[in-house]
């Protein structure tokens, strides 16, 4: 109840995972869109203070890998979702032990 957004967020990954890009790319990127957006915003919002500054960094590696793919072709499309998912899934890790 108190964490709704994180089954949508789990599901939102569930569906990436799910929908390749080259085959369901409309599904993809909605199911994409919705986990990163949400989880930069949870990231972002969430009231733990003393991981500020680690909040901006995965915050800000999210925002450069997609960056760099979208803006810039740098990198495949697999590629710029790992770097996003690595920082996410690592930030979780460390807020689940420090409870």
């Amino acid at each position: 109840k108190r964490h709704w957004y994180n089954v949508v967020l789990g599901i939102s990954l569930f569906g990436v995972a799910l929908t390749p890009h080259l085959d369901y790319p409309i599904w993809h990127y909605i199911f994409a869109t919705t986990f990163f957006i949400g989880s930069v915003l949870s990231i972002g919002f969430s009231s733990n203070i003393a991981f500020r500054n680690f909040k901006f960094v995965v915050c800000g590696l999210v925002v450069l890998g997609l960056t760099l793919h979208f803006a810039f072709n740098f990198f495949s499309l697999l590629v710029a979702e790992w770097i996003g998912i690595v920082p996410i899934s690592t930030h979780f890790i460390i807020k689940s032990v420090t409870k």
